[in-house]
């Protein structure tokens, strides 16, 4: 089977539907190309010096809330942050692509 093909497929599947249909509907925080980082705190030097490092990125707020759902247990203090992948060509492609926006591409 050839990879075109294959990647044809894979953008009919049920599971590529539900992200696609989640695009959609979802609130995009005010940004044009969100993007859904999960983030978690580390404490620096002691408890009261700490920061929030990157653990994932996600196309949907659904899908890194299902994401920290299920590894909460080895997350400190887990948060969704957004940031716009407006000046990202790479994310914004990906993501039109995701949505089904083929005219665009």
């Amino acid at each position: 089977m050839n990879r075109m093909y294959q990647t044809l497929t894979a953008l009919e599947s049920p599971h590529f539907k539900k992200i696609q249909k989640r695009m959609h509907e979802q609130d995009n925080r005010a940004t044009g190309h969100p993007m859904y980082l999960v983030q978690q705190k580390r404490i620096l030097s002691d408890e009261d010096d700490s920061i929030y490092v990157f653990v994932q990125v996600f196309f949907t707020d659904k899908g890194a809330q299902d994401y920290i759902d299920n590894n909460e247990h080895n997350l400190l203090e887990p948060r969704i942050y957004i940031a716009s992948g407006n000046a990202n060509p790479e994310w914004k492609l990906i993501r039109k692509i995701l949505r089904g926006d083929s005219n665009d591409v």
